[in-house]
């Protein structure tokens, strides 16, 4: 008796990453099913929906695979459990990371349930760069080769019950060779086609004039850190991000965002790139979020754990110390270095150990100061 053929469904987005992703399975022998979502329908300024675009490239590929595709949509879940928090996020001066949420919530969330559940797939395959190895323990999940395009950032909120039934075909691929293989499929159109950089579903945009339609925070003071005196106005909290340059008229130093007071609605700047204002020397996170069970057993015992971080996709991975508190839910990170303009309230800390990515938390709060050690025990 021939041995049946694993079913797995294919989340297919009609870019080139997801398109390889599904020829590798169908090439293995796989018995595959296409998905793509479409979870965002509004046009843009231009009367242009990205989202018919790339539903017609996904059928294009699917056809010349010889594979079914079936279109899902979740608008009401993005809505709910995405787009509202990155709202709610930028109108009280946060920066929220929609690609992080995004596959929590949706693509390995919404998503994932549906396929296990209603179309009786035994995995999930999606074309993002990160590896997985598989154990009793469950599955690690580890950096991908290609360094410049490892996505494991972006996954480090999503659970363990959905990594352990889930591939990443082209983990062990360069980008490269990830276009080269479609063009040997004949599939020019899609290997040529140029990376999305936009926000999560919605697609590439003026995102200030797209944010403006759902977020409306009133102008204020922007203000030396160092003189206490005002230097310019803002156009609204949720237009500015901790991190960014200001490009200030009529003024020859170079400012950027340190602090954002939505209660004040005062945007903190500091004069230089590397001002000490904007050096992160502990940074204070809410609930740990664990990927792998035998550091979570060892921080657990120890309440500390020496490993690395990383608080921006593609920013340098850090060695650091992860403090437990008295409040189960809050942990205190202390990198090993000072970390440059690289973090933000409403982003997250992700955490490795090598190549393998541990865990994340949300980050609450930055401090430009150490923390003593009767603060650590008192927060």
């Amino acid at each position: 008796m021939q041995r049946s053929v694993r079913k797995i469904a294919v989340a297919m987005s009609g870019g080139v990453d997801s398109t390889v992703a599904a020829i590798i399975l169908k090439r293995k022998g796989y018995d595959v099913t296409g998905v793509h979502m479409a979870n965002w329908s509004e046009y843009d300024e231009h009367g242009y929906c990205q989202g018919e675009s790339d539903y017609l490239d996904a059928q294009k590929v699917a056809d010349s695979l010889d594979i079914p595709l079936k279109k899902l949509t979740f608008e009401k879940e993005y809505w709910n459990q995405v787009f509202s928090q990155v709202v709610d996020g930028y109108a009280t001066g946060i920066t929220p990371n929609p690609d992080i949420l995004c596959n929590k919530y949706i693509k390995f969330g919404a998503l994932f349930n549906h396929v296990m559940d209603k179309m009786g797939v035994d995995w999930l395959a999606t074309g993002h760069y990160a590896r997985l190895r598989y154990s009793r323990e469950g599955a690690q999940l580890l950096r991908a080769r290609d360094e410049q395009k490892d996505q494991t950032f972006f996954l480090a909120q999503v659970s363990t019950e959905s990594l352990r039934r889930t591939m990443f075909p082209i983990g062990d691929f360069l980008k490269q060779d990830v276009r080269r293989l479609a063009r040997l499929c004949h599939l020019n159109k899609i290997a040529n086609k140029r990376e999305s950089f936009g926000l999560c579903f919605v697609g590439e945009r003026n995102f200030s004039e797209f944010i403006n339609e759902y977020v409306s925070t009133p102008p204020g003071d922007m203000v030396d850190v160092d003189t206490g005196k005002s230097v310019s106005t803002h156009n609204g909290i949720h237009n500015w991000t901790v991190g960014q340059r200001a490009h200030i008229q009529g003024q020859r130093t170079r400012y950027y965002v340190c602090e954002i007071d939505a209660k004040s609605n005062i945007i903190y700047m500091a004069a230089g790139r590397y001002h000490p204002a904007r050096h992160s020397l502990t940074i204070t996170c809410g609930q740990l979020h664990w990927l792998s069970e035998k550091h979570k057993r060892c921080f657990e015992e120890k309440r500390v754990l020496i490993c690395q971080v990383r608080t921006r996709h593609r920013a340098e991975i850090i060695p650091c110390n992860v403090c437990g508190t008295n409040d189960p839910n809050k942990v205190i990170v202390e990198p090993a270095q000072p970390i440059n303009g690289l973090v933000a309230p409403g982003q997250f800390s992700v955490f490795y150990d090598g190549l393998e990515c541990i865990g994340s938390a949300p980050i609450i709060e930055r401090s430009s100061e150490p923390l003593a050690l009767d603060e650590l025990l008192a927060s």
